[in-house]
């Protein structure tokens, strides 16, 4: 631990080749070379914790095969690659990824976590999540502890947690919950269930406001307005021509006058482009790629916003699949 370790290498660990457990906890690990875990076939403990990992895919985890226990808290991972990542670890039973940036892959990243059927404990602490995707734990039928806590959660969709009948503890104690309609499923399955931990606190509507989740009745879980944005227009598929021009919007309104905020990204990878100037129009030749945000209305209630991804002078590196994302405070719709 503690070493300003950077890079695993491959055949850093020659004749260690009966190391059971090993810890680079707070080191700078950004990198992890294909195979550099090539002589660690009987590790069953690896502590990443605190490092600078960004994105998990399936290299970085190769000749892992009786790997158990995998710590990667407190890293800058925002993306875990859901093609087959966890295929080179099918042991693992306690995955940690608390303090991390996984917003995108709990809320809109399908069956992740597919490949784990022997998981036990997943921690997921701290990541900025606002929703629960309904697939998000997809594969999961060994899972015993969910750790949510520490994050923003405004909804879950219906019964993420179908797939993992086993599931006893869920610490759920988020106080954003937005308590209409489409949350009503919780309380009942809690309480049908047992599962201890849930301890969710409503945001809105205004008179449910403070009230814990499992105390509000069933018909209390109403829909009358829709404080989380919902898109009005999504991006759609273009061809581009090398050299020309391209803009792509997205469109989306809430019943709230909470701001909403827009979020680009190309293949997954979210886009840090500046914001289009006030004096330059989608035709008159700006010099460089932005965003352009446009209010469409305010009128004390309720917002209608649109952003415009404009790409100039197109190449090769600007293909790919693009996404937009709008959030507020009640939660984040993808397109």
């Amino acid at each position: 631990d503690r070493n300003q370790v950077r890079t695993v290498s491959k055949g850093w660990l020659y004749a260690v080749s009966k190391l059971k457990q090993l810890s680079l906890a707070y080191n700078k690990v950004d990198y992890i070379e294909d195979d550099g875990w090539e002589f660690c076939r009987d590790l069953w403990e690896l502590n990443l914790r605190g490092n600078a990992l960004k994105i998990v895919e399936r290299d970085i985890l190769r000749k892992l095969p009786s790997l158990t226990h995998l710590d990667l808290g407190e890293n800058l991972i925002s993306h875990i690659d859901a093609d087959r990542t966890f295929d080179e670890v099918p042991k693992l039973q306690v995955l940690k990824l608390e303090h991390n940036q996984l917003s995108h892959t709990i809320e809109d990243t399908p069956a992740t976590f597919r490949s784990l059927k022997d998981l036990r404990v997943l921690t997921l602490t701290g990541n900025a999540i606002k929703s629960v995707g309904k697939s998000a734990l997809t594969g999961l039928r060994s899972l015993e502890q969910l750790d949510l806590a520490g994050n923003v959660i405004s909804t879950v969709q219906e019964n993420p947690f179908e797939h993992s009948p086993l599931l006893s503890q869920l610490i759920l104690n988020t106080t954003s919950l937005l308590c209409d309609c489409n949350i009503r499923w919780l309380p009942e399955w809690v309480n049908r269930t047992g599962v201890k931990g849930v301890s969710g606190t409503c945001a809105h509507p205004e008179h449910l406001k403070g009230r814990d989740l499992t105390s509000v009745s069933s018909e209390q879980f109403t829909c009358e307005d829709t404080p989380k944005p919902f898109l009005l227009v999504e991006p759609i598929t273009q061809i581009g021509l090398r050299g020309k021009d391209l803009t792509l919007t997205c469109s989306a309104a809430s019943t709230s006058s909470e701001e909403m905020i827009f979020t680009w990204k190309q293949d997954s990878s979210k886009l840090e482009l500046p914001s289009c100037s006030a004096d330059i129009d989608e035709h008159s030749g700006s010099q460089d790629s932005c965003i352009m945000s446009i209010s469409h209305k305010f009128d004390g209630k309720g917002m209608e916003m649109t952003s415009e991804l404009r790409l100039v002078n197109l190449t090769y590196y600007d293909m790919g699949q693009y996404q937009c994302i709008v959030e507020n405070k009640f939660g984040a719709t993808y397109s």
